[in-house]
């Protein structure tokens, strides 16, 4: 009788749909976080100055006009990626009955 060791590796899969490692997502997480905090410092003085400029006309309302409109959604299946299976055979094992 022959054995075979079967390793199944579904780590690129994981990854496509967004399941990583503690220090992936930590790492992803920290990046986003950064990014979003320095969008909205950026967006808030910008707000800021076009509130401060009254004599202009400026008004809130003019403000909530712009707006982003939500994002469009978009399905698609997940994973693209086979996972990888690697059939490994391993030596005869003997078993002696007595």
């Amino acid at each position: 009788m022959q054995l075979l060791y079967v390793s199944i590796d579904q780590s690129r899969c994981w990854r496509e749909i967004g399941l990583l490692s503690p220090w992936d997502i930590g790492a992803k997480g920290a990046e986003e976080g950064k990014k979003a905090a320095l969008e909205a410092i950026g967006r808030w003085a910008e707000e800021g100055d076009y509130l401060a400029a009254i004599e202009k006309g400026s008004s809130v309302a003019d403000l909530a006009a712009e707006l982003p409109k939500p994002p469009e959604l978009i399905l698609d299946l997940l994973p693209h990626t086979r996972p990888n299976i690697y059939f490994i055979p391993k030596p005869s094992i003997f078993i002696a009955r007595v």
